[in-house]
């Protein structure tokens, strides 16, 4: 026997929504299934938002050695 799961809009039920989820460091983030129309307002949001750093450095970080002398 088949199971069929349908993702359905947290906040009017409809259907054909889509998992989004948005964090918040050092929070956890949270996840929410929305519809095309109450997901307009994260679109939106994503216009005016900056990419993550990454968690590398643009930088190289320098080690300090011992000069031996001549």
């Amino acid at each position: 026997m088949a199971e069929v799961r349908t993702v359905v809009c947290d906040v009017c039920g409809g259907p054909d929504a889509e998992r989004w989820s948005v964090t918040k460091r050092p929070l956890k983030g949270w996840t929410v299934d929305l519809c095309p129309v109450h997901a307009e307002p994260l679109v939106a949001l994503r216009e005016h938002a900056r990419a993550g750093e990454g968690g590398t450095r643009p930088y190289r970080r320098l080690r300090k050695t011992p000069v031996k002398a001549l």
